[in-house]
């Protein structure tokens, strides 16, 4: 017999026989056909094998007394026959079905042995791979965003798209148009972009907080075009204020309130645990004064036609702050004279590669201060080396440029993004694609028997006829100059902006062609920098890199959140 069916008839039998037992000593049933008031008296001994004795002393009973008696249990015993028979047929049923599917289990056993992971809905058994141009076109476009300015924003429209390398990603983003508090028909503008680091709490508090504080701040100063300083003091200050509030007044909430329960804590000291670079820009159209405000090592280029209308000229509006940048390992070594590792591996004390960021609380909180956090809310390890904290600020680099009247070629774009773009692709080489985009895909003009990136595009219903008007179209192969810039402040930075890498371990394209292979299929121009940051034309890398699964993918590719705004004045406005 079948270990199976044998285990299964021994427990059914047990059942039954248990059945009986209760049958036979139900004191209720007793009493009911007994019909009297007879005494009962139980008494329970326990045997050395450990079972119970029933006794029922009860009053002689009648013939009658006896027939019912014998009735009541010919009945118990016939149904609970019925009940066996059947519940032993159902489970040879189920046996002789599971064995037909080579399955040999009981299907109560079967169900308890199945789990969530071995459903095909589990994360595990989805597919992973990009095999598709439509499969990378759903990945690259699932963050897209494109909106118009406002009429007196002199912001014509902008662009946005992100990829995430983190799981969860860590970079966040806003963009704001709000009125002029001081000039009843302008719009101020605002954009920022936020580069998380060892967590996302920081950079969700800024895209919720930061705009706001800076937008009170440039309240309280006052009107911004009478003088140039005005902005920019008011935005570092607002800068500043928020961190000490996510750093500063977070902890002694935590500290001061005893009762508060460690989840609380924890949840309230994330933002100040967790860190994030900043970079924002505002833009006054009374003054035509542009402002970025940079906290760690984000970039932001603008682009513009030259006036004799030949060639774009490229300025970078921001620095790279990190360790390896000079000027901000003098400034460290300056602050911290007796710390002579106070800058090692091009990180500060040797471990976090931003100089300015917000958050970051290891860096900033004294060592008494990190250890009630560590008691209160499981707060980090505490770095070596820390002596003289703060080590990070989040004080800005600002940069300050003055868009010109005429055509929106002239005032040109900005291109804004985490330091994912800048690690793959130039500043001319971005210049490059976003004027690539303009002449070549807003006049469907891809490369000829370019199928396969002609179906990948999608028509838009006011970018293309705008931007033909405003910029003018043209064919010819963009000619770069350089504008001084952030990175000209101090000459020696220069060399210390990050560039892509020039070793490219990438897998050989199936086309055998070497180098990058730019593309233009996308409508929206930062998913157009994106693509071809990951490898444009080239599906083969493309579709590699978009497959990687964290933390895997976090050794070739960061997380990349790009904003492009492109200028204009209200007769540019007039034509969307």
């Amino acid at each position: 017999m079948d270990k199976a069916l044998a285990r299964s008839l021994a427990r059914r039998y047990s059942q039954f026989a248990l059945l009986l037992k209760h049958v036979a000593t139900d004191r209720a049933a007793t009493n009911t056909i007994v019909e009297t008031s007879a005494t009962t008296s139980r008494t329970y001994a326990t045997s050395t094998r450990r079972k119970v004795s029933y006794q029922v002393q009860a009053a002689p009973k009648s013939r009658s007394q006896r027939q019912r008696a014998r009735f009541f249990y010919t009945t118990a015993a016939s149904a609970a026959a019925v009940t066996l028979y059947y519940l032993l047929s159902a489970e040879r049923r189920i046996l002789r079905a599971d064995s037909t599917k080579n399955l040999p289990v009981p299907l109560l056993e079967r169900d308890q042995s199945l789990r969530k992971t071995d459903t095909s809905i589990h994360p595990r058994n989805s597919r992973l791979t990009v095999d598709s141009p439509d499969e990378a076109n759903q990945i690259l476009r699932t963050n897209e965003l494109s909106s118009r300015g406002k009429r007196g924003s002199g912001i014509v429209a902008y662009h946005f798209n992100q990829v995430a390398s983190n799981s969860p990603i860590e970079d966040d983003h806003r963009e704001a148009l709000v009125p002029d508090p001081f000039h009843s028909r302008a719009i101020w503008s605002f954009f920022g972009v936020f580069d998380g680091h060892a967590g996302w709490a920081t950079s969700d508090r800024l895209k919720r907080d930061l705009i706001p504080w800076v937008s009170r701040a440039l309240r309280d100063a006052g009107p911004l075009e009478h003088d140039i300083q005005t902005a920019p003091y008011a935005i570092s200050r607002a800068f500043t204020q928020l961190d000490d509030h996510l750093v500063k007044d977070s902890l002694r909430n935590v500290l001061e309130d005893k009762s508060m329960p460690t989840a609380a804590a924890y949840q309230a000291l994330l933002p100040a645990m967790h860190g994030s670079c900043a970079l924002l820009s505002f833009y006054d159209p009374a003054s035509r004064m542009l402002h970025v405000a940079g906290t760690g090592d984000a970039r932001a280029i603008w682009c513009h036609r030259t006036p004799d209308g030949t060639s774009w000229a490229i300025k970078q509006l921001s620095l790279d702050q990190t360790g390896r940048t000079p000027s901000e390992a003098a400034r460290l070594r300056r602050e911290h004279p007796d710390e002579p590792h106070v800058v090692a591996n091009g990180r500060v004390l040797g471990r976090l590669e931003p100089t300015r960021a917000f958050g970051d609380a290891r860096f900033k909180w004294t060592v008494e201060e990190q250890q009630k956090a560590r008691k209160l809310a499981y707060a980090q390890a505490i770095p070596k080396g820390v002596r003289s904290p703060p080590y990070v600020t989040a004080e800005p680099i600002i940069l300050s440029q003055r868009i010109p009247d005429g055509s929106a070629a002239s005032q040109g774009f900005v291109v804004m993004a985490t330091d994912g773009l800048w690690e793959l692709l130039t500043n001319d080489e971005i210049c490059t694609l976003v004027t690539d985009w303009r002449e070549k895909h807003l006049d469907r003009c891809c490369p000829a028997g370019d199928e396969q990136a002609l179906r990948g595009s999608a028509k838009s219903s006011w970018v293309p006829a705008f931007l033909r008007e405003s910029f003018g179209v043209g064919g010819a192969t963009t000619k770069i100059l350089h504008e001084k810039g952030a990175e000209s402040i101090h000459p020696e930075d220069s060399a210390a902006q990050k560039t892509p890498d020039e070793d490219d371990d990438s897998p050989t394209p199936a086309s055998g062609k070497k180098g990058k292979q730019f593309t233009c299929v996308d409508d929206n121009v930062s998913t157009h920098l994106i693509r071809n940051a990951l490898g444009g034309a080239d599906h083969n890398k493309l579709s590699g890199l978009l497959s990687l699964q964290y933390p895997i993918s976090r050794s070739h590719r960061d997380d990349i959140s790009v904003t492009v705004v492109f200028f204009g004045d209200e007769d540019q406005m007039a034509k969307l």
